[in-house]
């Protein structure tokens, strides 16, 4: 039973533990034309689901990253760039029967460091210290929730063993 981590966008973090703890994470670069990078997304999140059942983890949760105010980086656009990839996951996951949530970067903030409006830096340098290595600020954040939501996600896999 797996759990997956998403920092959606068009460059997206992706984190996913195991059952037995061991923990992949990667990057997706999705295209820049309109509708490929939400067609890429889905392929994406298909290879995965398949490739943990190959392994016998299927996909059983998944939680993204819920940004909640608009970046002064691209403003608009980038916000409804952002509410696409939203929507094609809750779909995704709803036609998988695969429980799908949000979580707030406050809440991802105030765990790993201990204060909710803590700088990005600090969750990276958070990430780092707990002995992963990344290749993105995307990737440490998809990480950084995987870390966040660790401990209230591992009873899943004791009760499903029961």
């Amino acid at each position: 039973m797996a759990l997956l981590a998403l920092d959606l966008g068009s460059q997206g973090g992706w984190a996913v533990e195991r059952q037995d703890g061991r923990v992949e994470h990667g990057t997706w670069t999705h295209p820049k034309r309109e509708g490929q990078r939400f067609r890429q997304f889905r392929i994406n999140l298909a290879d995965l689901k398949r490739r943990l059942e190959l392994g016998e983890d299927p996909l059983v949760q998944i939680v993204f990253e819920n940004v909640s105010f608009m970046p002064p980086k691209g403003g608009v656009y980038v916000a409804h760039v952002w509410g696409a990839f939203w929507g094609v996951l809750l779909e995704w996951a709803e036609m998988h029967g695969i429980p799908c949530r949000p979580v707030e970067v406050g809440t991802i903030k105030g765990h790993l460091t201990g204060k909710v409006t803590a700088a990005k830096e600090l969750v990276t340098a958070e990430v780092k210290r707990r002995g992963y290595k990344f290749a993105s600020s995307d990737e440490a954040d998809a990480i950084a929730l995987l870390i966040t939501v660790g401990d209230k996600f591992r009873p899943v896999h004791a009760q499903a063993a029961e």
